[in-house]
C-alpha cells in the first residue's frame, strides 16, 4: 500500500473496519496546442509559453496558454531575411494565445487559437507573454505583452535590428478576457 492509499484509508467504528480507498488519477495526456496538424498555426513559430487554469466550479475549467506567435505576421508585419536581422513593421503582434474549456462531459476539447492586435497608439505587440487570473474572480484572465508605442516607432516605417536592439520598446499591453 503506497502513502496515498494509507492516507486515504477510511476507518470506521474505532478501527474495527478499515476500507482502503484507491486514489488514482488518469495518466497525463499530451495535447498539441499549436502547430502539428493545425492549419492555422502549423506554418509559423510559437514559443515562450505561459499557462493559466481557471477553475469555474462544477468540474469546469478554462485553460489558457499565451505565447510568442508569428502566425500571420510574415511577411506583412515581420521579415527575417536571414541571420539575426529582422525588419519589423507597424501592426506587428506576437501576442498569441489559445484556450479551451474542459468539462466533465468534454474532458479533452480542441484548442482555439487567437491573437491580440495592437490597440490605438501602439505600433506593435512584441510577445514575451505573462498570464494570470484572480483566485476570487476566475472568469477574468489577464495576458500581458511587451509593446512598441507608436510614438517610438521610427518615421522610416520600419525597425531593422539584430535582435539585441530594444530602443523602440516602451511598456506593455495587458489584454483582459471576462468570458
Amino acid at each position: 500500500m503506497n502513502a496515498i492509499q494509507k492516507a486515504a484509508t477510511l476507518v470506521l467504528g474505532a478501527g474495527v473496519l478499515a476500507l482502503p480507498l484507491t486514489l488514482a488519477a488518469a495518466p497525463p495526456k499530451i495535447t498539441t496546442v499549436t502547430g502539428g496538424t493545425d492549419p492555422v498555426t502549423i506554418a509559423d513559430q510559437q514559443s515562450e509559453t505561459a499557462y493559466n487554469v481557471s477553475q469555474l466550479g462544477g468540474g469546469v475549467r478554462v485553460e489558457t496558454i499565451a505565447y510568442n506567435d508569428k502566425t500571420g505576421e510574415i511577411p506583412t508585419f515581420l521579415i527575417y531575411p536571414g541571420g539575426d536581422h529582422r525588419t519589423i513593421f507597424p501592426g506587428v503582434s506576437l501576442m498569441g494565445w489559445s484556450f479551451r474549456t474542459r468539462t466533465p462531459a468534454n474532458p479533452d476539447p480542441p484548442w482555439t487559437h487567437a491573437k491580440v492586435r495592437p490597440p490605438a497608439g501602439t505600433a506593435g505587440l512584441w510577445g514575451d507573454p505573462s498570464i494570470a487570473s484572480n483566485p476570487d474572480m476566475q472568469n477574468v484572465v489577464l495576458i500581458g505583452s511587451l509593446a512598441i508605442p507608436a510614438s517610438k516607432f521610427p518615421a522610416t516605417g520600419s525597425i531593422v535590428d539584430e535582435q539585441v536592439d530594444c530602443d523602440s520598446f516602451g511598456g506593455g499591453c495587458v489584454a483582459r478576457s471576462t468570458d
